[in-house]
């Protein structure tokens, strides 16, 4: 006889925010870091030296690492989960 263990979504499935799935890399931690001040996207690449839309590119990448649907959700991911001296 064969016994068959289910699982419900909550179990099987990351919460949105989890880093199951894939870590962000340095560069998209520093990201998510500045999207967690209220930075723009041109404010971001002012800051970091690079164009606009590597930044929407990089808060793209966050955004599917993390399940998220938006620039809000990275910022309060950001502030709940990176360090002090990563913010």
């Amino acid at each position: 006889m064969c016994s068959h263990v289910r699982t419900t979504s909550s179990e099987s499935e990351p919460e949105p925010g989890d880093t199951v799935g894939g870590q962000l890399t340095r560069r998209e931690r520093t990201i998510a870091a500045t999207i967690g001040e209220g930075l723009t996207s041109a404010q971001i690449g002012l800051r970091l030296n690079i164009a606009e839309r590597t930044v929407d590119s990089h808060a793209e990448h966050i955004r599917n690492k993390l399940r998220l649907h938006s620039r809000a959700q990275i910022a309060a991911w950001a502030v709940r989960a990176l360090s002090p001296g990563e913010r």
